[in-house]
C-alpha cells in the first residue's frame, strides 16, 4: 500500500489513535500542543508501524522538518529527523554534549544539517 492510500486507512487511524491514546499530545521539537501531527520518523514498517517510528511534531516543525531534509538527502530521513530533534530540544534544555554526540558532530553531513537547523531556528 503506497504512502497516500494508507493515511487515508481505517488502520492508520486505529493506529494514531492507539499512539496518542499512549503518548502525550506535544509536539517533540517545541513542545507545542496546537496542530499535531504524526510524523513518520522511518517508512521501513510503514502499515506496521510500532510507536518508535511516530513522532508527535506540529504542522510548523514537521514542515520545516521536512523542507529542510530535502537539502540534506544524503541523510536518511530518520537521521535527520534525530538532529532536528536534537537541535530543537536544546532550545527547551541547556545544551550538554555527551561523547556520543561529539562523535556524531564530526560527521559534516550531520554539521551541515544542524547548521541549517540552527538558522532555522533563530
Amino acid at each position: 500500500m503506497d504512502y497516500a492510500t494508507y493515511i487515508k486507512s481505517d488502520k492508520w487511524k486505529r493506529k494514531k489513535s492507539a499512539f496518542w491514546r499512549a503518548h502525550p499530545k506535544v509536539c517533540r521539537s517545541c513542545g507545542s500542543k496546537e496542530s499535531l501531527h504524526l510524523h513518520h520518523a522511518t517508512y521501513d514498517r510503514l502499515g506496521d508501524e510500532r510507536f518508535e517510528d511516530l513522532v508527535p511534531l506540529c504542522d510548523s516543525c514537521h514542515i520545516a522538518l521536512h523542507q529542510m531534509h530535502k537539502d540534506f538527502e544524503d541523510l536518511s530521513l530518520q537521521e535527520f529527523a534525530n538532529e532536528f530533534l536534537a537541535m530543537n530540544r536544546s532550545k527547551q534544555e541547556p545544551e550538554i554534549l555527551t561523547q556520543r554526540q561529539l562523535n556524531r558532530l564530526a560527521n559534516d553531513k550531520k554539521i551541515r544539517a544542524r547548521k541549517k537547523i540552527k538558522a532555522w531556528r533563530k
